[in-house]
């Protein structure tokens, strides 16, 4: 069983084993109007357990619930997030690009 704090002074979102050791971590920067997911990290022994994805939902609803955007970098965030419609309205858009 794992335990999946977010601490936004710390800006990131950590995995932790019920005897509170660290099983993994999703880093992000916040921008304006945004949240960039620049890093997603799990332990090779707690690999394949569903741990970098139950990260990142828990980051996904704190930015929800905070009303910002976020733009996924690292490669777990943007494959999660590709075609994924459950999050299409949290996905930041470059204005300039648009």
């Amino acid at each position: 069983m794992f335990n999946y704090h977010f601490d936004e002074k710390k800006r990131r979102v950590t995995a932790f084993v019920e005897d509170g050791k660290e099983a993994g971590k999703v880093i992000f920067k916040p921008y304006k109007g945004y949240w960039s997911i620049d890093h997603t990290f799990v332990f090779p022994e707690y690999r394949g357990k569903g741990i970098a994805e139950k990260m990142t939902r828990e980051l996904l609803a704190q930015a929800r619930a905070a009303g910002v955007k976020v733009k996924p970098v690292c490669k777990f965030a943007v494959s999660f997030l590709d075609g994924n419609e459950e999050y299409a309205d949290l996905i930041w858009r470059d204005p300039a690009e648009v």
